[in-house]
């Protein structure tokens, strides 16, 4: 027995009859929901058909039909329809895709201001940065015609997603067509890579179509050069007044600065940007040194 477009039909219009009332849907209620120009005794026959080939149940001789978990997983794959998410669900999931990273920061925070309550001096937090990070997968979701949704998965399992509004207007099928591109050209590549494939591609596709390709393509590069680039979370840098060299605010000021300063941008364990102890700008007598060398192993910021 072959599944027709109108028996499709019919199935979507039970199931969604279903999901809102959560009682037995007859031909009636069928025929208003799915806008066919057949006889109710039609709509029966063709849930008949359906009954039999496994895509509904009948709970009662003389009740309506109700999806069958084969009826579900046909109408999730094939025929439920597109929802076009609004600007409030956008921010529901942004939140949502971001509080796994604020969890992780709060950890990070949260441990640096322990060791600095035990050591009584500034300590520095830092999740260990990763050198080649490089993108999982594009996923593209409309939201207006002239907005969809980019969201970035890194082979990391970090997610981070962007809003991004055009001037012209988009359609579901250019929107496909730019998720293919994306998941073809510009996955596995390293940042560099990444910049060289889209300098590439400029050349060979049309204005229009490399503009989306870029904006899309730009905010996963800033997601990648954010995954190298770690925030550094700074805890107990007003410990620093405790130590009798530093009771002087003329010669705790300039360090504090610098530390405060230092915290938006410290170059990774073993990076030769990182400054010594004896390189420090601001040392000032042989404890500094001393608790330095020992808190930052090897004297190292």
């Amino acid at each position: 027995m072959e599944l027709t477009n109108r028996k499709k039909r019919i199935l979507r219009a039970i199931v969604e009859i279903y999901i809102i009332t959560a009682e037995p849907v007859g031909s009636k209620a069928v025929a208003q929901q799915a806008g066919l120009d057949i006889s109710t005794a039609t709509i029966r026959n063709e849930m008949a058909d359906l009954t039999e080939m496994g895509y509904l149940e009948q709970p009662h001789t003389s009740a309506g039909r109700v999806p069958s978990p084969m009826g579900y997983r046909l109408y999730v794959n094939e025929l439920m329809g597109e929802h076009q998410l609004t600007i409030q669900e956008t921010q529901r999931i942004n939140e949502a895709l971001n509080l796994k990273m604020e969890e992780l920061d709060r950890c990070l925070d949260q441990a640096g201001k322990v060791l600095s309550q035990i050591s009584d001096y500034p300590v520095f937090t830092a999740a260990a940065p990763r050198m080649r990070v490089t993108v999982k997968r594009y996923d593209l979701l409309m939201v207006e015609e002239n907005a969809f949704i980019a969201v970035v998965m890194t082979d990391n399992s970090v997610v981070k997603n962007k809003l991004i509004r055009i001037p012209d207007t988009l359609s579901d099928t250019q929107l496909q067509l730019l998720s293919t591109v994306l998941n073809s050209s510009f996955v596995g590549l390293t940042l560099e890579e990444m910049e060289d494939t889209l300098d590439k591609m400029e050349t060979r596709s049309a204005p229009g179509a490399f503009q989306l390709i870029s904006l899309v393509v730009q905010f996963a590069i800033e997601v990648l050069v954010e995954q190298r680039n770690q925030p550094v979370h700074t805890a107990g840098i007003t410990h620093l007044l405790e130590h009798p060299e530093y009771r002087s605010l003329d010669k705790a000021k300039p360090l504090m600065n610098y530390l405060a300063e230092e915290k938006r941008g410290l170059p990774p364990p073993g990076h030769p940007g990182g400054r010594t102890e004896h390189e420090h700008p601001h040392r000032t007598g042989e404890r500094e040194r001393g608790a330095e060398g020992h808190q930052r192993g090897h004297g190292q910021l």
